[in-house]
């Protein structure tokens, strides 16, 4: 009968070895990206004045006119407007969002780039914690998808910087698509520029194309800046 062998190293070896593991652990953890850096990554588009301009002349806008309009801050009161009702509602971050009854006028909020599901969750049990608030009905004169009238308005305060933002809007596009009429989506601006620079001079860049272009147009820039 033939015994089996343990192999056994010598104590040299046996270091050298664990050397070489070690060595390879080290070489891999380096090559892999640090966590803060994917968590707190930035959408891809590139914001500035530059890209405003080259999105105003993809959408067919007047070069001339569009470059008064951003020089004027035409809009600037609108995107103030819209921030103070935000924060009056009690937002503090966004994406910031009222689930708005159009029959008792009350709302609800939403905090966050929730998914899918737990919108939709949020959405049916709005009720039960809706309040009166102090925000403008939604309107015609709204960035509107939908229709005001619908029982349900998403007012989604956004910031066009936020990579929080740019997550929900799939998110809204798809629940407002499969509600069959009974839920809109309205968008607010609520630019936190003491962190997103760029934010501001987006929200004016896009009622700029909104000016000539219509709410239409609106719409458009947003699904380029948010990629969707």
């Amino acid at each position: 009968m033939s015994e089996s062998k343990t192999l056994e190293l010598s104590p040299s070896v046996s270091i050298i070895i664990a050397g070489i593991i070690i060595a390879g652990a080290i070489i891999y953890t380096r090559t892999l990206p640090p966590v803060q850096e994917v968590v707190q990554q930035e959408p891809a588009t590139q914001l500035g004045p530059t890209f405003y301009a080259q999105v105003a002349q993809q959408l067919g806008a007047d070069a001339g006119k569009f470059a008064s309009c951003i020089t004027n801050k035409t809009y600037q009161n609108k995107i103030d407007k819209d921030t103070s009702e935000a924060t009056n509602t009690g937002g503090q971050g966004t994406p910031y969002t009222l689930v708005y009854d159009t029959k008792t006028k009350k709302a609800s909020v939403v905090s966050g780039a929730l998914p899918y599901e737990q919108f939709m969750t949020a959405i049916e049990q709005a009720s039960a914690s809706a309040k009166t608030m102090d925000v403008r009905p939604p309107s015609a004169q709204d960035h509107i998808v939908g229709s005001p009238a619908a029982p349900i308005v998403l007012i989604e305060y956004s910031d066009f910087q936020c990579p929080f933002c740019s997550r929900v809007h799939p998110t809204l596009q798809r629940i407002v698509s499969e509600s069959n009429g009974k839920i809109s989506w309205v968008y607010r601006h609520f630019p936190l520029s003491s962190i997103h620079p760029q934010a501001t001079p987006a929200a004016n860049a896009s009622e700029c194309i909104a000016e000539q272009l219509g709410s239409d147009g609106f719409w458009k820039f947003a699904g380029i800046v948010f990629k969707g």
